[in-house]
């Protein structure tokens, strides 16, 4: 009776040892599950705080419509659409901008020649802060020659400061670009037809 009951009680031990140990074990596990799970989110999360993004927005033409041997101008919004980064766009002397255009067809790029003394410029936009931009720069000029849908690609240059969590301070400025494409018509200009009957009014 004693052999059965040391025996009893010996698997009785084992039984427990066992599920405990399968209890700490499955606990280690769901732990370190956790722990890769929130170190993955984080480090997601970390290269997105730093992902510059820099959008062109509202393109536009300046005037809204344009005509057949009209000059004209591209407006835009310049967002920083980044969470850490600093966007800077330089604007040279001489009227300069970071923005300008290319056209597939119906417009001519005309140079001029700088007559105006004007002093370089940088500006600078923090996270989500965005401001209006324009093309061409004093230099150049835009011409309409024929009517008909045209696209212009707008490529803005602008550079981006990351922020250096060391010390709190920013890093060299790296340098990039980005284009965007918009169409928009271009139109024939009115030309009065002359009355075909002289001291009477045209219907």
């Amino acid at each position: 009776m004693l052999r059965l009951a040391k025996s009893a009680r010996l698997t009785i031990k084992r039984d427990f040892y066992s599920r405990t140990e399968k209890t700490v074990i499955l606990g280690l596990v769901f732990v370190l599950l956790i722990f890769i799970s929130s170190s993955n989110n984080y480090y997601t999360y970390a290269a997105d705080q730093t992902n510059a993004k820099v959008e062109i927005l509202g393109l536009h033409t300046d005037p809204a419509l344009v005509r057949v041997n009209d000059t004209f101008a591209i407006n835009a919004v310049v967002l920083n659409n980044s969470t850490s980064a600093k966007v800077t766009l330089e604007f040279l002397g001489c009227g300069g901008s970071p923005l300008s255009a290319v056209f597939d067809k119906n417009v001519k790029i005309d140079n001029r020649s700088c007559n105006i003394v004007t002093i370089g410029r940088i500006i600078e936009l923090l996270p989500q802060q965005s401001v209006n931009v324009h093309a061409p720069d004093y230099l150049h000029t835009y011409r309409a020659l024929k009517a008909g849908n045209t696209t212009a690609t707008v490529t803005l240059q602008y550079g981006i400061e990351n922020n250096n969590n060391n010390n709190n301070t920013f890093s060299s400025v790296q340098h990039s670009s980005t284009s965007k494409p918009f169409v928009f018509p271009i139109i024939k200009r009115f030309v009065p037809t002359p009355c075909p009957i002289p001291d009477r009014p045209c219907l």
